[in-house]
């Protein structure tokens, strides 16, 4: 499973609503007339998510705000994923307003004081996105805190101005520090004012997808993190200033996609061992919670055996598991258009997932994430991302709700998965 870093780009949420049109005929029935899927993992598995936008672009439709698609969210999922809108493009303003033009100061925790924007990052959406899901009774999945995509150039350049050279690590570390307790903070603070005190972001992603695709190594193109450190330190940090600044009941998490591939594998538990070789740090100790498996799959790859494999060996460093992106692509036309197969593939996952979750005294998966409401809103299918180029440019109907938000056969599988375990 290959993914383009634009992958989860405002651009995801193009086709929703449009009606394309569907390979089955199959009887439909309305997500709103369905069994619960919450329900029926209820006590089984901690939270059963779905990732969402706030808003459709370009069209500017609201998906988020819509009433009934809070009603079926709050009717089959515990949690919640947006999009793009807690991506650091989104909150450093880096479409509107823009690169920072008035400044103030911050002492970072090692007593280096920097300029940082002032007035500049934008809560608005994520204030509306936490009530939302206050309002519906429904937790959140934080997303994401460091990454090299959709971040702000200017973030990493001298004077805040893109045309200017990247910054030495001391003044990046105290930036990133800033950044991590700006968002934590305010998110703290809303939930204090207004849901007195008790989480909605359960969990926080603190870095996403810093391993290199190809090989032992952590990703060096395309990074400006990499470009600055040429090391694992901005990783070791983030963790480190996520452990300050998160309530400590909030998880902290490192997600990455192709995480079943041997070597890239290999690469994130060295990742996971960097973060825990400074728990125990008298200054700014780290704290890892949760090894996030976007898990972009495909039918029969990675095979059952080898991602149940690799989730031990993630659980076996001591972390909870969180399957934080999934949807199951086809490779073959005839696969993508046979319901039955897919019906067959999220089952036996999910009677995997379900082996493998998290019991009251040890580790496991404690949460599942489908990426999409409908097949008419996948990534995989969106042109700009490229996706189809590694799915043999097969149109796909990978999630467990079609277009029109009516049940696939798809769905009856992930539910008797449910439903058959003991």
């Amino acid at each position: 499973m290959i993914k383009n870093t634009l992958k989860k780009s405002i651009l995801a949420s193009v086709f929703i609503l449009v009606g394309l049109s569907t390979a089955f005929t199959a009887d439909k029935v309305s997500w709103m007339e369905a069994p619960s899927l919450k329900d029926a993992y209820a006590g089984k598995i901690d939270y059963i998510g779905v990732a969402v936008p706030h808003t459709q672009w370009p069209s500017n439709t609201k998906i988020l705000p819509s009433a009934s698609v809070q009603a079926g969210m709050k009717r089959h999922f515990s949690s919640f994923t947006m999009e793009n809108e807690f991506k650091p493009d989104s909150i450093m303003g880096t479409y509107y307003p823009g690169a920072p033009k008035n400044f103030e100061d911050f002492t970072d925790s090692f007593g280096n004081t920097i300029k940082v924007p002032k007035n500049q990052l934008q809560f608005g959406t994520v204030d509306q996105c936490l009530n939302i899901a206050k309002a519906n009774g429904i937790k959140m999945r934080g997303h994401v805190l460091v990454w090299h995509s959709q971040t702000a150039d200017w973030f990493f350049k001298e004077g805040y101005k893109s045309s200017g050279k990247l910054v030495d690590k001391t003044t990046m570390t105290a930036r990133q520090e800033w950044y991590i307790k700006s968002v934590l903070e305010h998110v703290k603070a809303w939930e204090d004012k207004n849901n007195g005190g008790k989480r909605i972001i359960y969990c926080w992603d603190v870095v996403n997808e810093a391993a290199n695709d190809g090989g032992t190594k952590l990703r060096d193109g395309g990074s400006n993190w990499y470009s600055i450190y040429k090391s694992d330190e901005f990783i070791v940090n983030a963790f480190c200033f996520a452990n300050k600044y998160a309530p400590k009941d909030v998880l902290l998490a490192y997600n990455d996609y192709n995480e079943c591939m041997s070597n890239k594998r290999a690469m994130i538990l060295k990742i996971i061992d960097s973060v825990k070789a400074h728990e125990k740090d008298s200054k700014l100790p780290t704290r890892i919670d949760v090894l996030g498996m976007q898990s972009h799959v495909k039918q029969g790859n990675p095979s059952i055996a080898e991602y149940e494999k690799t989730i031990k060996m993630y659980i076996a460093k001591g972390l909870d598991v969180h399957i934080t992106e999934i949807e199951i692509a086809s490779m073959s036309k005839a696969d993508a258009e046979n319901p039955e197969k897919l019906k067959e593939s999220y089952k036996e996952t999910f009677e995997m997932f379900l082996r493998n979750a998290k019991k009251k005294y040890k580790k496991g998966i404690s949460s599942v994430t489908f990426w999409g409401l409908h097949d008419g809103v996948t990534w995989l299918n969106v042109p700009s991302n490229g996706q189809l180029r590694w799915l043999n440019n097969v149109h796909q109907y990978p999630l467990i709700f079609d277009e029109n938000l009516n049940t696939k056969p798809a769905f009856y599988g992930v539910l008797e998965a449910a439903n058959e375990a003991e």
